[in-house]
């Protein structure tokens, strides 16, 4: 019984990951939550994050991404930041790989700090419908200012829409 259940759920996500159609033209939007005790760095230990991104696919599995988002590490710590990236898509499996750049502004101890990131990420596209996805992923931000110190590795997880 429980083999055959296991593998019912097996071809369930296996016809949702074909349900993915990456096709140049398309058009995506995303919000997505990091942190929540996933994400970590030397000077902050866990912290919050939100984003929003949106993108379009130039070619088929190339998608171009702007994000804007927003961390709180605590301490009374808050960071706004902008960035773009791409996303390359591996239609057969539902699996990205991701690169981006950002520039992120904040207070730290009532003093401003600026910080620039390269931001690799591999992450998986569940499509829940035809165009609404679940997207869990798990990136590097790697701090070009203090590498040590800001360098934040991390889960995300995202709820996107494609039209």
């Amino acid at each position: 019984m429980f083999k055959k259940v296991l593998m019912g759920c097996l071809m369930a996500l296996c016809a949702v990951s074909a349900n993915a159609q990456f096709e140049a033209g398309k058009t995506y939007v995303n919000a997505s939550l990091s942190g929540f005790g996933t994400s970590f760095n030397k000077n902050n230990g866990f912290q919050f994050g939100i984003d929003g991104t949106a993108g379009h696919l130039i070619v088929d599995n190339v998608m171009l991404l702007g994000r804007l988002g927003y961390d709180h590490p605590g301490n009374s710590q808050n960071f706004l930041n902008i960035g773009v990236g791409a996303r390359y898509y591996f239609v057969k499996t539902g699996i990205s790989l991701g690169a981006g750049f950002s520039y992120e502004y904040g207070r730290v101890d009532g003093f401003s700090t600026n910080n620039f990131f390269f931001t690799p990420e591999v992450g998986y596209t569940f499509f829940l419908g035809e165009h609404v996805t679940i997207e869990p992923a798990a990136y590097v931000k790697m701090s070009f200012n203090d590498f040590k110190g800001t360098t934040t590795i991390g889960l995300r997880l995202g709820f996107g829409y494609f039209f």
